[in-house]
């Protein structure tokens, strides 16, 4: 139970179907759920969708777009799948523009706790793997020595916040 209360406090959104589900799941210790209008399970989705469409994100490094949510990363059109870890990772990075992000950021962002520097480290590399694999040499993470890490696109340019997409992206 422990389990699925962190992962439910983190990213993930939860939707229950009306008032006295919602308090069973917040009096078990849980985030409050999103309610939808009416007690109907096609209330519920419509709801579900509208608050996952508000938390994506589009994000530019140079050339390169990437949709980030929830979900699997949408990046250069193509979704990538890859552990929550990673994507946390990504999302920090990509949200802030050319910056360097240190690792105690990263742990405080992504773990919400303070973890190993060797944790970070093999998480960033898992991620360049996925990255050099999907978006070759236009997107990449680079490390600042002593300083932590920033993601570049092919140019050299940090992220550049774009407006919240709607594209069709390929599976990968």
């Amino acid at each position: 139970l422990d389990a699925v209360r962190a992962a439910l406090s983190g990213p993930a959104l939860s939707v229950s179907i009306g008032p006295a589900c919602s308090a069973a799941i917040v009096g078990a210790g849980f985030t409050p759920p999103v309610e939808p209008p009416a007690e109907r399970l096609d209330a519920m989705v419509d709801t579900l969708a509208r608050h996952a469409a508000q938390r994506r994100r589009m994000v530019r490094a140079g050339a390169v777009e990437l949709l980030l949510d929830a979900a699997n990363p949408v990046i250069a059109g193509t979704v990538v799948e890859m552990g929550p870890r990673e994507r946390g990772v990504l999302t920090v990075l990509a949200l802030r523009p050319g910056a360097v992000v240190s690792k105690t950021a990263l742990c405080q962002q992504v773990w919400g706790r303070s973890t190993g520097a060797h944790t970070v480290e093999v998480t960033v590399g898992r991620l360049r793997e996925r990255l050099a694999s999907t978006a070759g040499d236009l997107l990449s993470i680079d490390t600042v020595a002593r300083r932590g890490y920033r993601l570049v696109g092919a140019s050299g340019e940090g992220g550049v916040p774009v407006s919240p997409g709607t594209h069709e992206p390929r599976h990968r």
